[in-house]
């Protein structure tokens, strides 16, 4: 164990303490019917889409463009009906991602050759970063269950 185990299990332990107070906001608002930014209305109406027609995607000869990959809309649609509305099914669906997203991190470190204290730290830093910095934790976009499926892939590959 190194001279700077001490300094890193403090700031390990911040950091958790930090994601607590994140994972205790984000939990409290999960269920709030007002918009956390502009593309969650955007991602309900594409997932709505879905649930109403079979895709997510606009006819061809339409006006709109979805250039997200399917995935998120599918996963999201087959929440919607238990959550009963396609925000909080996406919320849900973003805050379990965000959870993988950490767990995978964590592996990936471990299996980089960093201690346990040093993986954890790793997880927390970017969970912690996340919650703490941004409104983009649990938010109903795509993207982090995009980030999860990729760190799946290198952690499982």
């Amino acid at each position: 164990m190194s001279a700077d185990a001490p300094a890193l299990r403090a700031l390990t332990v911040m950091l958790a303490l930090g994601c607590l107070l994140g994972a205790v906001h984000l939990l409290s608002v999960l269920g709030l019917h007002a918009p956390f930014d502009p593309n969650e209305g955007w991602n309900a109406y594409f997932t709505q889409s879905l649930l109403a027609t079979g895709s997510p995607y606009p006819p061809a000869t339409g006006l709109m463009a979805n250039n997200y990959p399917p995935l998120s809309f599918y996963v999201v649609g087959a929440l919607t009906p238990l959550a009963g509305d396609a925000v909080i099914a996406g919320r849900i669906v973003a805050t379990a991602a965000l959870a993988a997203l950490a767990f995978g991190i964590a592996v990936a470190a471990r299996r980089m050759g960093c201690s346990r204290l040093e993986a954890l730290f790793a997880a927390l830093f970017f969970a912690a970063g996340l919650m703490l910095t941004s409104g983009y934790a649990g938010m109903d976009d795509p993207q982090m269950l995009g980030h999860a499926v990729a760190i799946g892939g290198l952690v499982l590959a």
